[in-house]
């Protein structure tokens, strides 16, 4: 026996009995004797595997796909004690011939249930058109053969919350609407029309089921393989998660972005836009060969819990492949951003694939609110930035960064860890005026800079408030651990830097372990510069114009770092003070090992200089101090010549010009003298201190006779 003649016998008893709307009779009925009623047809259904041409994968259903549970539940009481209830939409009377309005037979046939009842609503290929609202409880399961479709009237909603089960064809159709829960059912576009061949237009189909979630609470819109035209912006909605096949591709065919989580012109304040959003999967394809026009690709604003991972983002023009503007707690997982389309005059080659951002008129002119809300704990973990290969396009101009900012609001709490930049034409990573960054265990290869810390110039858009009030002085971003990276070849910029602006430092930085060679011709790979509390630990820095260059900063520890083979010097050092320089192996030097040069107070110990001034014989000193370097100590240093080749002229050398500089227990070596000083008040010389607290400095003259002073 077939459904449909089933149900046509338990309608034609029900009306024997003159009961249409009774409740139908409880009666248990075995396993072997229900599947023998429902046939084949019947077998499928229940065991959630229907007439989809085997792309069974489309199915929204239960994990559990076995007859028994799909048949009786997966209720407690098992199938002894547990009665099915299958209803075919054609039992109340519907006839899904498109032209019959439906509604009233299908509210006849859910009059028959109980209030509460679980029961199985099955319709056959047809087209059931809906006239008036009707709505499906949570308590059914709605299952769609091929070729079923539900067509709501202009003005008609349909409510479902019962759950789903359908293959990847049309089921909804018509100029009504749908909504409802669906019972957590996962979304196909399909649904509501979409073909996903790259050539109709699925916009409609993908915004329909995305548009669920401004009713329901939140939707799961899955995209199979296929490729997806797409003719305007998408909009995505709180408590959704939208899922790509690997094989999916979003096609842009129009000159506006991918996607945005709000509403033109709407008014988000603080964190609570639309947000508990997951995007996963696929490819978005910007398809500026077609469509040229600038657009930014995902785009999120005061948003929480927000995650972007697993999906790959091709070629952008002039904007950013994800923007997160004044939005809290964001993972960007295990993406390929690919593939960037400069403006014609050359001016956007600084855009950033992932931009952090501040809410502005200008950085974000979609919707707001301006209200400076920061954006915060955000995460980019294990992305590769890199080229597309698409004719006309480059690699990325930025990775990961910003480039502007608002007075009295620091972009905070951010993670770069573990991605790959490859050929960037600009900064890889970019902290303008941020408070609190990790940026750890990357790889950087070939880009125009490693990473850069930096801060807004005086009197410029970056310098006004949240309302626009122009406050002039800028501001600086503080607390950057810059660590475990490898950065090699940069090709305009230094490998990283540091920098305040103007007299505002950029403060508590610490670069460590990092691993940077061939630096830009005449760059260093180490640039600290108007900053304050900066360690430079641990790093190794092969092939530069210089290792490490410090101006205008105080308060900087450099320590264990190796620097091989530079152009010029190993560690340049000026125009500041508080310098420590300890422990550091500099080996192959152009000029001088370390140079010291405008500085009140410095440490250097335990460095070991092999090989200075070989750019040229009899010229370079291993440490020279000189131009006003005082108050400084120099000790238990090592310089070594080289045996062959040019040789540094001295060992250590301290200019006339130096003060207040005590030397000793260094091991100098120098072609034309180990030891220059020029300076009256600096010397050679210990201080000892005696068992009554006397301090006691000992020098020695030419001929080699020991001389104490008193100085305590």
């Amino acid at each position: 026996m077939t459904i449909e003649q089933g149900s046509k016998h338990s309608h034609e008893e029900e009306h024997k009995h003159g009961e249409r709307n009774h409740p139908i009779p409880k009666r248990a009925i075995t396993r072997r004797k229900l599947l023998t009623a429902m046939g084949m047809t019947g077998v499928a259904l229940a065991s959630k595997y229907l007439l989809s041409a085997g792309q069974a994968s489309a199915y929204a259903a239960a994990d559990d796909a076995t007859v028994t549970n799909s048949v009786y539940g997966g209720g407690s009481n098992g199938p002894a004690g547990t009665r099915v209830v299958w209803l075919h939409a054609k039992d109340g009377g519907a006839k899904g011939d498109g032209q019959t309005d439906d509604a009233p037979a299908l509210l006849r046939l859910l009059g028959r249930l109980r209030d509460g009842e679980r029961a199985t609503l099955y319709f056959s290929k047809g087209s059931y058109r809906i006239g008036s609202g009707i709505a499906f409880a949570s308590t059914l399961d709605l299952r769609f053969d091929n070729g079923a479709c539900l067509v709501p009237d202009a003005g008609v909603q349909v409510t479902i919350d019962a759950r789903i089960c359908a293959g990847p064809n049309a089921i909804f159709a018509g100029q009504g609407s749908v909504a409802g829960s669906m019972r957590g059912t996962r979304l196909y576009p399909q649904w509501w029309g979409a073909k996903g061949d790259g050539t109709a237009d699925d916009t409609p189909a993908i915004q329909a089921a995305l548009s669920l979630a401004k009713l329901t609470g939140g939707v799961n819109v899955y995209l199979m393989s296929g490729v997806y035209k797409v003719t305007d912006s998408l909009r995505i909605y709180n408590h959704t998660r939208l899922e790509l096949e690997h094989n999916a591709v979003v096609k842009r065919c129009h000159d506006n972005s991918f996607l945005f989580n709000g509403d033109q012109g709407a008014q988000y304040e603080g964190y609570g836009g639309h947000g508990n959003i997951v995007i996963e999967g696929g490819t978005w394809d910007g398809n500026v060969e077609q469509y040229p026009d600038s657009f930014a690709g995902l785009n999120i604003a005061h948003a929480r819990h927000v995650t972007i991972r697993n999906t790959t983002i091709k070629d952008i023009s002039w904007g950013h492949a994800i923007e997160i503007n004044s939005s809290s707690e964001v993972l960007i997982e295990h993406c390929r951003l690919v593939g960037f389309l400069n403006a014609p005059d050359g001016s956007r080659n600084y855009a950033e694939a992932v931009q952090i951002d501040i809410p502005t008129g200008s950085a974000f002119p979609w919707y707001g609110k301006y209200d400076g809300t920061p954006s915060d704990n955000v995460t980019v973990r294990g992305c590769y930035f890199g080229a597309s290969g698409t004719p006309g396009t480059t690699a990325w101009g930025g990775g990961v960064g910003n480039h502007s900012a608002i007075h009295d609001v620091w972009t905070r709490n951010i993670k770069i860890v573990d991605n790959t930049f490859d050929r960037l034409g600009y900064w890889a990573v970019r902290l303008f005026k941020f408070n609190d960054c990790l940026v750890r265990g990357n790889a950087m290869y070939g880009c125009g800079g490693g990473v850069v810390v930096n801060a807004p110039g005086a009197n410029t858009e970056s310098t006004k408030d949240r309302d626009g009030v122009q406050h002039g002085t800028p501001q600086t971003g503080s607390r950057a651990l810059i660590a475990d990276n490898i950065i090699v070849g940069t090709t305009q910029y230094e490998g990283i830097s540091c920098t305040g602006s103007g007299d505002v430092k950029a403060e508590h930085t610490i670069i460590a372990r990092n691993l940077i060679t061939d630096a830009a011709p005449a760059k260093t790979s180490i640039l600290i510069t108007r900053s304050r509390s900066v360690q430079v630990v641990g790093n190794q820095v092969e092939r530069t114009r210089r290792g490490i260059y410090a101006e205008n900063t105080f308060d900087l520890m450099a320590i264990d770092n190796q620097i091989e083979e530079t152009d010029y010097e190993g560690i340049w050092l000026a125009k500041g003070g508080n310098y420590a320089i300890r422990g550091n192996m500099l080996k192959r030097l152009g000029k001088h090992g370390i140079y010291v040069t405008e500085t009140d107070g410095f440490e250097i110990a335990g460095n070991r200089i092999d090989s200075a001034g070989v750019a040229g014989a009899g010229l370079y000193a291993g440490i020279k101090l000189e131009n006003a370097a005082v108050r400084g100590s120099v000790h238990d240093n090592a310089v070594r010549m080289p045996s062959q080749g040019a040789q540094n002229r001295y060992g250590l050398e301290i200019a006339s010009n130096c003060g207040e500089v005590e030397t000793f227990n260094n091991v100098l070596a120098g072609a034309e003298q180990a030891y220059m000083n020029g300076s009256p008040g600096s010397g050679d010389r210990f201080r000892l201190y005696a068992p009554d607290g006397s301090c006691y400095q000992l020098s020695v003259d030419n001929s080699g006779a020991l001389q104490a002073v008193k100085l305590i």
